[in-house]
Parts: structure tokens; sequence; C-alpha cells
């Protein structure tokens, strides 16, 4: 059995067994005593833990189109925060509320809440965070559907697993260019000064007009057949 270590990530030399490095799930106790001493998510909430993975939460910070630049919802007139919304084909960027902290020998894997998709939510971006990463995630949320999708601070909206990795598969990773930043990087800011949001109602109407035309057309034709 492995000996406690100030690391709850630390690789145990006993897992290695015939030579062959073997990855670490943490659960249960193990995730939620690094929760409760903030190891690799710092500030987090011990009843976001569910059995493998941790629930992160939606921030307040927000990069949608409207307003060209990241946002702090909480700093909104009430009327206007409770309107926040990822509008049918658009694209909203949000911060989690905690920021990781993860060592060199741990990676995290990312998995949507279903509750997303269930209200017409695609998440946008990589699903996996590298070693060495510290700092808040950004999440991309595009509405493929025709209603809009309520935005409030607190909401849960991805779930995280945490795995150690040892023997051949540590190296000497380099830190990630988006760690420490805390903030949405300048080239996805400066992206959505540039973003046009595709409205579906638009569409939809010049489908039924294009529609109506041609519907029209082939009238007149059949008239001048007859």
């Amino acid at each position: 059995m492995c000996a406690l270590r100030q690391n709850p990530l630390q690789p145990c030399v006993d897992a290695i067994k015939g030579g062959r490095s073997v990855t670490t799930l943490v659960t249960g106790d193990r995730l939620r005593k690094a929760v409760e001493h903030g190891t690799f998510i710092k500030g987090g909430d011990v009843s976001s833990v569910e059995g493998v993975k941790y629930d992160l939460r939606m921030g307040s910070r927000v990069l949608k189109a409207a307003y060209s630049q990241p946002i702090n919802m909480d700093e909104l007139p009430a009327i206007e925060r409770s309107a926040m919304s990822v509008d049918p084909g658009e694209a909203v960027f949000v911060l989690t509320q905690k920021h990781l902290d993860l060592p060199a020998n741990s990676i995290a894997i990312l998995s949507p809440k279903r509750r997303l998709a269930h209200g017409g939510i695609i998440v946008l971006g990589g699903l996996s965070v590298d070693p060495l990463y510290n700092g808040p995630l950004w999440i991309g949320l595009y509405n493929f559907s025709s209603t809009p999708f309520p935005l409030h601070a607190g909401r849960k909206i991805i779930a995280a697993m945490f795995y150690e990795l040892s023997g051949s598969e540590l190296a000497d990773f380099s830190v990630p260019d988006a760690a420490g930043t805390g903030d949405f990087p300048d080239e996805l800011i400066t992206l959505i000064k540039n973003y046009k949001p595709i409205e579906l109602k638009s569409l939809a109407d010049s489908l039924a007009s294009t529609q109506k035309r041609l519907d029209d057309l082939t009238n007149e034709l059949r008239d001048d057949r007859s």
C-alpha cells in the first residue's frame, strides 16, 4: 500500500507493474481531500465532488458578441443580468468560478454536463487540461436550438476527472500557453469583437421566402403550359 504523501496526486512507485505505466484516476475520498486541501482545485467545494468527477460551475465573467469585450454579469443592472443568455445560433464564452493548479504529474479530462445538451448547448474547445495548468477554464457555449439558453453564475457546466501520470508517461512538461492568464486570451477577445452570430430565425425566414418564390414560379409555369 502506498504511503500518504503531501501531494495527493503524487504517483506511487508500486503502481508501475511489469515496467508499464499505470495512469491512476483520483476518486472518492482522495478527490474530496484534495479539494479540502486546495491542492489542484483552488477554493473548491466538497459538495461539487460526484464520485470520480468534480463539477465546475460558471463564473460571472462572460465574453459575448453584443458587448465586444469581457463583462462581469454581477455588475450589470438586474434586468439586463436576468436576460443574459446564449441566443440561438450564438457562441458565448464563460470562465469557471474555481481555477485549477495542476502539478507536473497530473492531467484533467473534461466532460460537459448533460443538461447543457438538453438545453441545446454544444461545448466548444478542448476537453483535456495539460500538466502545470494554472488558472480558470474558459468554456465556449454554442446554442444550436431555437430558444435562448439562460446564463447565470453558479450553474454547473462541466465536470473534471483528474488522472495521475507515472513512469514513462512523465516528462519535462512546459507550462501551457493559456495558464496563468486569469481571463480570456487576447486572440479570443479579438475574435468576438468581429463575430456576428448566425441568426437562425432570419435564416429560416429567408428559406421560407425562397420556398414561396419557388412555389409561385412553379404555379406560373404550370399556368403557361395550360
